[in-house]
């Protein structure tokens, strides 16, 4: 069966590398990305498995057995789970292959530094060279928000003026049209003089 060398993460909110991935909502925040990114089910079951042993190769019938119980999955669903995770840990302008690494024939390991975030705010994480790669450490709930917020908080002030511009213009043809729709209405007819 599975040999955990730690347990699960209790916590709700992991940082991995730079990336910060909320359990319960299956969101992966990269710094720098245009929008926050989501894992399915079963690719969050994968990346639960390699938190519970980062730095430790997960053989794939680990994986299979805890993601994929009492079913029989090909091989196939399992590379598309882990290229799933890669995509949601790659920035922008790259990969995401330097945080699982594959073992040939036998299966994936976790190379980044994993931190579990106690109730801390979601934020990028700046890159931290002290950190050995696939150490575990708990971060203070009072810790500042790291910087890199700011983009993403303009953003959506952006979309919301937006939608009310937008909503402005689109009221403001409503009334056009019914203004319209009343002066032929009360024109007279040609046709009755």
């Amino acid at each position: 069966m599975i040999s955990n060398i730690s347990e699960p993460p209790s916590a709700d909110v992991v940082r991995i590398g730079s990336c910060t991935v909320t359990l319960s909502s299956r969101e992966v925040t990269v710094p720098g990305a245009r929008r926050v990114r989501r894992l399915t089910p079963k690719a969050l079951g994968v990346l639960k498995a390699l938190l519970r042993s980062p730095g430790a190769v997960v053989t794939r019938d680990e994986l299979f057995a805890e993601v994929w119980p009492d079913t029989l999955p090909t091989n196939d669903v399992l590379t598309q789970a882990v290229t799933q995770l890669r995509k949601a840990f790659a920035s922008d302008d790259g990969d995401g292959t330097a945080y699982i690494e594959t073992i040939a024939k036998t299966g994936y390991r976790l190379l980044v530094p994993v931190r579990i975030l106690a109730d801390g705010p979601v934020a990028p994480a700046p890159a931290d060279p002290g950190v050995a790669p696939a150490a575990i450490a708990v971060a203070p709930a009072s810790a500042p928000p790291a910087t890199g917020t700011a983009p993403v908080s303009m953003r959506s002030r952006w979309r919301r003026i937006r939608r009310y511009v937008l909503l402005a213009v689109g009221l403001a043809m409503l009334v056009a049209l019914l203004v319209m729709a009343a002066m032929l209405l009360q024109r007279p007819q040609a046709g009755q003089g």
